[in-house]
């Protein structure tokens, strides 16, 4: 088995785990300077516990989502 090939099954494997914590990886677009911030919000409203449910609740309360779908 070639490193490459290695190197991806892992990644596969990982992302795997990952799905089954509920957990999705997806890229967003921003200004670098929010880079830091974005990633904390996104690590908080993994954990998914009572401070982040709260967090959720003010973060949708302030930005307007995009509607479901394609």
């Amino acid at each position: 088995m070639s490193t490459p090939e290695a190197q991806r099954r892992a990644v596969e494997n990982h992302r795997r785990r990952m799905r089954l914590q509920g957990l999705d990886r997806f890229e967003v677009r921003g200004l670098m300077r929010d880079k830091a911030l974005l990633r904390a919000v996104a690590k908080r409203l993994a954990r998914g516990d009572p401070a982040s449910g709260k967090l959720r609740i003010i973060i949708e309360a302030v930005v307007e989502r995009p509607p479901q779908g394609g």
